[in-house]
């Protein structure tokens, strides 16, 4: 809607209902109407989406919780941390034994990543990154095809074989950078 015609519907609603002796629930109700009608228009780029994109950040990743490994683990599972070098493209999970996994870390296109934790103003692009080889097996956990995600910061990341939140079947690692 252009300037002027917004400023003429201004100027109709304020008239319309500032020099007429409606009751108050009319007034408001007039004025109500008015304000959504001048909320909904605006500039031209009113329907822009603000996107940040994360992108995961070199560090020591330590697990924060996760879902579908054995109860028995859950001491040995809270206990692996996950060391992102993005220069080099490697992740390295270490176990609370010592043992350590080495994998290649492979961003996608940012085409690929996944859209989340919208607001009212836009939203966050999160890195998705594919690890090899396949099949890792982290304690009682199994990732068949392991992805890495960053989830709505770069400071949170996401080991799954999905970007699809919908499948509680599968197996998740969530960790927060520790440095």
């Amino acid at each position: 809607m252009t300037g002027s015609i917004q400023h003429k519907l201004l100027r109709f609603c304020l008239a319309s209902t500032y020099h007429s002796k409606l009751p108050i629930f009319k007034f408001l109700t007039i004025l109500l109407i008015c304000t959504s009608i001048l909320s909904c228009s605006g500039s031209e780029d009113q329907n822009t989406l603000k996107v940040t994109k994360a992108q995961l950040a070199t560090g020591t990743y330590k697990v924060s919780y996760g879902f579908n490994y054995s109860p028995v683990d859950e001491q040995k599972i809270l206990a692996i941390t996950a060391n992102l070098d993005r220069p080099s493209q490697q992740l390295v999970f270490t176990m609370q034994d010592g043992t350590k996994r080495t994998l290649s870390f492979t961003p996608r296109n940012e085409s690929q990543w996944k859209g989340d934790c919208a607001t009212m103003d836009g939203y966050v692009l999160d890195e998705v990154a594919d690890l090899t080889p396949v099949s890792l097996q982290l304690e009682s956990m199994t990732f068949s095809t392991p992805i890495a995600s960053a989830k709505c910061s770069p400071n949170r990341m996401i080991l799954s074989v999905t970007t699809s939140e919908s499948d509680s079947s599968s197996p998740v690692l969530v960790f927060d950078l520790t440095k």
